[in-house]
């Protein structure tokens, strides 16, 4: 009886924890994901009310290369530490894409050539 309640237990285990899974690539990608959104929660922190305190900086890395497109931050947040996540955000990206083969359309995003703010949001002007 003990062995068949171990076994039993021991099937209910993998049963459960099989479910819950996921892959590497997916696991992978959902760091990356949590990573951009700490820097997008840090980039929305402040209204834009004046865009001489805003600025902006590419982010991500494109499977051929380059930026994957640009975000705007407040000069009034921990500029060095938003800088530095966005960093580790694009050099985490080149790497996953590597690793995983992505590919992407190779195109290059138009960098902007200023912030502005609209309705206490920011966006680009070009």
């Amino acid at each position: 009886m003990k062995k068949l309640t171990f076994i039993a237990c021991l099937l209910l285990l993998c049963i459960f924890s099989c479910e819950k899974n996921e892959t590497p690539q997916e696991q992978d990608l959902a760091k990356l994901q949590e990573l951009k959104s700490k820097i997008i929660t840090l980039a929305e922190n402040k209204t834009c009310e004046e865009s001489s305190h805003w600025n902006f900086t590419p982010i991500g890395n494109k499977a051929c290369g380059g930026p994957k497109e640009y975000i705007a931050y407040s000069n009034k947040i921990e500029v060095s530490k938003f800088l530095k996540l966005v960093e580790k955000y694009t050099k985490a990206e080149k790497t996953y894409n590597i690793k995983w083969g992505i590919v992407s359309d190779c195109s290059v995003p138009k960098q902007p050539s200023a912030v502005v703010c609209t309705d206490g949001s920011p966006t680009f002007q070009y």
